[in-house]
Parts: C-alpha cells; structure tokens; sequence
C-alpha cells in the first residue's frame, strides 16, 4: 500500500472519529452547542523595516491585517489561540496545544482563522493566509485511546514555527528564511493510538504525514511519511524503560529522497516522584537515493530531571555524538540539553541551553540535513495586574550546516511584548523585536526590526 493511499484511509478514520466526538454535543440543546463555539477578529497594524530579510536593498513597509477566527470546543473551557501566521509576532500561527483529558471519553477541538493582509506600499504582496488546527480523540473501554491531530498553515512569513501535536518551548523555528515571500502551505496529519496498560505503562503507534508545497520555483516541495512505535514499562517503582523505532520515508520535488530510521532506548532510576536519573542510546541511518552520500548517527547520553517544586523543574541531559558518512569526513560534538522553567499565577519563566544535532528535512529553504547546533532559549512573562501583562523572550543559535559546504549561522532575535485586556472581551497588544542572522554566505545575512499593535476582540 502506498503511502498516499494509506493516509488517505487514516483520513477515513479520522473523519469517523469525528463522528464519535460528537454524541459529546449531538444531544445537547441549541443554545448549549452555540455555547461552544468562540468567534473573534483581530485588527493588526506592523512595520516591518526589511521584508524580505536580505542583506542589500531593504525595503520597508507597512502591513495592515485583519483576521477573523473561529474555535470550537467540547471541553469545559475554550482551547487557547493565536492569531493567523501571517500576524503571529513569530510567524508561528497556532501553537499546539492538547485538551484532552483522561476523565472525558471522547472529545474534539477546531480552530480556524484566516487573515487579509495587505502591503501598504507594495500592494503586489497582499495575500490571504489560512491556519487551522484539529485535535479529537475517543477512549474505547478504559485502555485504548484514538486521537486524531491535524494542523495547516498558508503563509508567507519568513520565519515559521515548528508545530507539532506536543507544546513546544518558544523559539523553536524551522531553520531557513523565506527571502522570496513566496505563498507556502504546510499541512501535518497525525493519528495515533494508545493502549494504557498500567498506571505508567503503554504502548503507543504513531502515524504522520507532512506535505509541504511553495510558490517559489527556487523552492521545492516535499513529502514526509514516518511511523512511529513507541514503548514505555516500569519494572517497579523505580526502575522504568522507553524503547522508540521510527521509520521515515521522504519525497523531494529536486533533492535526492531518502529513508531514515531512529531507534531510541532509554533506562531511567527513579529515586522518589521529584528526582530521577537516566541513560540514553539513540541510534540514527539515513539513506538517500544517488547522488546522496548515506550515514549514521550514534549519541549515547545520560541525563536527571528534578522538580524542586510543583511549580519549578529543571533537566540536564549530556552526551556525545558522532556522524559517520558512508565518504567523507566524521562530524562529532557534545550532545546536551539543560533547561529550568517555573508555572505560577503571576510568573512563567523558561531558560534552555540545548546543543548537538538535528536534521533539518523539510524548511522553507529546501533539505539542508544533518546540522550541527548549539541554541539559548529564555522567555518569561509576567503579570504586572489582573488585565497587563508583559513578556520578553531571547533566542540565539549557532548552525552548521554540514551537508551544505559547512555553511555557519548565527542567528538571534530579541521580542518584547505587553497585553492590556481593556475589556473581557477586548486585548490590545504591542510587540517589537529584533531579528539577525550572521551567515558564512553573505546572501543569507540580514537584519530586520519590526514593531506592532494588535487588538483582538473576543465573543464571550
């Protein structure tokens, strides 16, 4: 069965899911399921000193959008949003987010919004962008959950999100700029099944299905397929293991396909509910279709996690890896993660250190591949009273690309940003930030500077 047909079939299966989500409003009275839907409309005025974030020849401009949206919830409270991607401070559109909760058998979250955006002085530019997010699940008995997650994004933006079915820290981008402010669409697909056998025991499989296609003909499109198993037993108290295979077919429009595996064994000792130490084995293959050059990736770690509250955790994770091509020269670094974030009522704060590999399959600039890195990560927010909030986040990367001629970037961004909810059902927002990127091939550096006002009016 090709990889086509078989999404197509998990599309059938996430469409009778849906029919299983809705006895939770199907028998409800009229007003009880217009209760559950929350339309908005935000209003949003940017300027932006360098819209196509090049290095020469910045050209500056004012960006009028106005973007109505649309949620549908059957948990008790309405899912969080954001605005479209083409107004996102970060160009991220949704975040991710999952509402799904143990006690509620079965349950469906929509979000969808488009946004008019139009170039006050490049008129040629203006666009309609789309983001919409799907989340629904159905628990059959008390062991085996299905969930269906979908997410799709068209935009222009320069920087995009990385978006999954999991939370992600901020400042986690697709590496790659969109210089041409070509229209892209990105559509990810992902259902998957849980089967819950013990208090902290289960077994999960997980399909997905990314699609990427761009305007831009100096851009290509692509196709990801992975299917992921995954494995998690604790013997007793203390002593538990995750054992993950995935397997990932790519299809590239130019650039060579290939297929991966990744298989991931990890041992953790568990002293008491806040302390716990583990060792880590992860082992990567990649093989491309010629003229693609084949490797594998070895980094064994060892890590602990400690909540020193139930409001403030911290991790540190470190290790080595190495990356062995089938020609060519071996690539080696330190492998590590540290990071420290705090949740309260006023305060939420996050601080990551992160380095060592990632693949870059997939970006607005095309497939750069095995990518050595090392990221700073902070942001905290902070309300100063019941309606005003502030917030700052900094962001700073070092990227090899090593499969592109070495190329180096350092890229980092500063943002500030207040909230003031003059009414319940009315935010004004202001949002600035600083955007760099000093790259080894000058036609990859820039800088830009931006600044907006947004209010978003929300039906209560």
């Amino acid at each position: 069965m090709s990889a086509h047909r078989m999404t197509n079939g998990l599309k059938m299966l996430a469409f009778t899911l849906l029919l299983f989500s809705f006895p939770a409003v199907a028998f409800a009275d009229w007003e009880d399921i217009l209760a559950k839907f929350r339309p908005r409309i935000t209003a949003q005025e940017q300027y932006l000193d360098n819209i196509f974030y090049t290095n020469t020849n910045r050209i500056s401009d004012y960006i009028t959008t106005i973007s109505p949206g649309l949620t549908f919830s059957t948990s008790p409270s309405p899912i969080p949003f954001s605005s479209s991607g083409a107004i996102s401070s970060s160009g991220s559109g949704l975040t991710s987010f999952s509402t799904e909760r143990k006690e509620v058998k079965y349950g469906l979250d929509l979000d969808y919004s488009p946004g008019f955006n139009f170039y006050a002085h490049n008129s040629n530019l203006n666009y309609v962008s789309q983001t919409g997010t799907l989340n629904t699940w159905y628990t059959f008995g008390q062991h085996l959950t299905v969930k269906v997650w979908e997410y799709f994004i068209r935009s222009e933006n320069p920087w995009e999100n990385y978006v999954t079915s999991q939370p992600q820290p901020p400042g986690v981008y697709y590496l790659g700029t969109n210089q041409t402010l070509a229209i892209y669409t990105r559509n990810i697909f992902e259902p998957s099944l849980t089967y819950q056998f013990g208090r902290e025991d289960r077994f999960e499989l997980t399909f997905q299905d990314m699609t990427y296609y761009n305007t831009s003909p100096t851009i290509e499109d692509y196709r990801l397929d992975s299917l992921t198993p995954r494995l998690t037993y604790w013997f007793d108290i203390h002593n538990g293991i995750i054992l993950e295979y995935r397997f990932l077919n790519a299809d590239y429009q130019i650039s060579p396909d290939f297929t991966s595996q990744h298989a991931r064994g990890r041992y953790t000792y568990r002293f008491n509910p806040q302390t716990s130490i583990f060792g880590e084995y992860t082992f990567d293959t990649v093989n491309y279709e010629s003229p693609g050059v084949n490797y594998y990736v070895q980094n064994p770690s060892v890590g602990i996690t400690q909540a020193f509250s139930p409001t403030l955790n911290g991790r540190a994770q470190v290790g080595y890896f190495w990356q062995v091509p089938q020609t060519g020269n071996t690539a080696s670094g330190p492998s590590f993660d540290v990071g420290i974030n705090q949740r309260t009522t006023r305060t939420t704060y996050d601080l990551a250190f992160r380095g060592g590999y990632q693949y870059v399959f997939g970006t607005t600039a095309g497939s750069t591949g095995f990518t050595k890195y090392y990221q700073s990560i902070g942001s905290i927010t902070h309300q100063l009273a019941t309606r005003l909030s502030v917030g700052i986040q900094e962001w700073v990367g070092r990227y090899d690309y090593v499969q592109q001629n070495d190329q180096i970037d350092w890229i980092w961004q500063v943002e500030g940003n207040v909230s003031y909810q003059l009414f319940r059902w009315l935010t004004a927002s202001f949002i600035a930030y600083h955007r760099q990127d000093n790259s080894s091939v000058s036609t990859a550096s820039y800088k830009a500077n931006t600044a907006m006002l947004r209010l978003t009016a929300t039906y209560w």
